[in-house]
């Protein structure tokens, strides 16, 4: 945990350019594939209702799920929500949230580690990837959340033998009230310095 407080402080004062510095942060936050969250466009935001469309084509999954074309609902704590009206303005209306230099394109994945190397952090220490077992394992460990929510919110397979033939349950109610206690708690890491 203190070395996710240290680690957001030197997100939130990354001096790079806007569109890394409020990925990273937003990285921690909401611990997406780095495609899923590079590609985010603004049309997939819904701030009224605090939730993030995924369409199911950038979504990691079979042929078989992508052709369902069911798309993945990420819900939107009030910390996320406040960084991404910090970018509106910023973005030079590029409809992606993280435009790379140029606007017709997102930031790269290259772009994103770039960043951490520069904040000092050491290859086998962080990777935008390794967030989302951070925030799988600490979720678990320190918040007390049902494995079933947290692995819905990973979007995951259900791990039964019919996969989700048989159980489709999204946990959204459960996911939102999680996903709210995790922004909670990374603002506390941050606080204790």
């Amino acid at each position: 945990p203190k070395k996710l407080g240290e680690f957001m402080i030197c997100a939130a004062q990354y001096k790079g350019t806007a569109s890394i510095r409020v990925a990273l942060q937003i990285n921690a936050h909401l611990f997406q594939r780095s495609n899923e969250l590079r590609h985010a466009q603004w049309s997939e935001f819904n701030f009224e209702d605090c939730i993030w469309t995924i369409p199911a084509k950038r979504m990691k999954g079979t042929r078989a799920t992508k052709n369902l074309n069911i798309p993945h609902l990420g819900p939107l704590s009030t910390q996320v929500i406040q960084l991404l009206m910090s970018l509106r303005g910023l973005n030079l209306g590029s409809k992606y949230l993280f435009p790379g230099r140029n606007p017709k394109k997102p930031i790269t994945g290259e772009g994103l580690t770039l960043a951490l190397r520069r904040m000092g952090y050491a290859n086998e220490e962080v990777s935008i990837h390794g967030f989302r077992a951070t925030a799988n394992t600490m979720i678990k460990e320190r918040l007390h959340v049902d494995d079933r929510v947290v692995e819905a919110q990973l979007a995951h397979v259900v791990d039964n033998p019919n996969g989700d033939a048989y159980d489709r349950a999204k946990w959204m109610y459960e996911r939102d009230i999680m996903m709210q206690l995790w922004s909670d708690y990374l603002e506390q890491l941050t606080e204790n310095f």
